[in-house]
């Protein structure tokens, strides 16, 4: 017999109230999901989907559909600290297609990083926020500033043509 889910406890752990009138956000419904899925399982799929595993562009979509912040953080540690600059590239990789807003601050190391590929894929994360309507200028401004002054070609027309659409 499955378990059925105990609402009440799990708006309490998210940080609502969990009474009839709460003010829930979309950002509470994500951490819900992403509670519900498991924090454990959500880094296992990010793992799955880094070491290119069959059915890994499943396990993409699904982290794109609610941005899980655990799967963000994972995907940060394993580009901080992985040995493999293979997995740490696809790990930005990933991040770029599951990211929110929240992942800003981890553009500046990426346009800093040594690896051009991870440099576009960096910047790439304000592209696909920018496509999800996830931002506006003031979110990136500093970002695109920086962009703009890059030594990357590639880094620098992106963030041209993301100032371009952003201001359209």
């Amino acid at each position: 017999m499955r378990k059925k889910i105990d609402w009440i406890a799990l708006s309490k752990q998210v940080g609502t109230d969990g009474g009839v009138l709460e003010s829930v956000g979309t950002q509470d419904a994500q951490r819900a999901i992403e509670i519900l899925i498991g924090e454990e399982n959500l880094r296992e799929a990010v793992d799955y989907y880094i070491d290119g595993k069959p059915g890994s562009e499943l396990v993409r979509f699904v982290l794109r559909q609610f941005h899980p912040w655990s799967a963000m953080e994972y995907c940060y540690q394993i580009y901080k600290s992985d040995e493999n600059p293979e997995r740490r590239m696809f790990a930005v990789e990933l991040l770029r297609a599951v990211a929110d807003k929240r992942a800003l601050m981890w553009i500046y190391e990426f346009l800093a990083d040594n690896n051009p590929q991870i440099q576009v894929l960096g910047i790439g994360i304000l592209d696909y926020l920018n496509l999800k309507n996830l931002i506006v200028i003031e979110d990136v401004e500093e970002i695109l500033i920086k962009a703009a002054k890059h030594s990357n070609k590639s880094v620098r027309q992106l963030a041209k043509e993301l100032r371009k659409q952003i201001n359209y």
